[in-house]
């Protein structure tokens, strides 16, 4: 995100990735696409991260994260994410923004 690098920022999330509110992932990668190359520099800090391994294929990450791109800023926000491992790497197969931490652990 950070480097702005679209392909390799898209090849952290999995094929089976289903974004929130009901849009397609084809459409998700579009405005991904346009929202980092758009952006100028782009600064994210996690803090507060925690890992849980539900099983040795899957990983829920929690954290907190700030995001810094011209004016814009989002502070603190907490952020989950559930990784698979498929393909000999770990692809992201949900993310949840905004919600507290237990919130978006009970999502999944």
């Amino acid at each position: 995100w950070s480097q702005r690098d679209v392909p390799a920022y898209l090849a952290h999330y999995s094929t089976r990735f289903e974004p929130a509110g009901g849009i397609s992932r084809t459409a998700w990668a579009a405005q991904r696409r346009q929202a980092l190359l758009k952006r100028p520099a782009i600064r994210v800090e996690v803090a507060d991260l925690r890992i849980e391994h539900p099983s040795k294929l899957e990983a829920r990450v929690h954290f907190r994260q700030t995001y810094l791109s011209g004016r814009y800023q989002e502070n603190d926000q907490a952020k989950t994410l559930h990784l698979l491992h498929e393909d000999g790497g770990w692809r992201i197969v949900g993310e949840w923004q905004g919600a507290s931490l237990a919130e978006a652990a009970r999502l999944h």
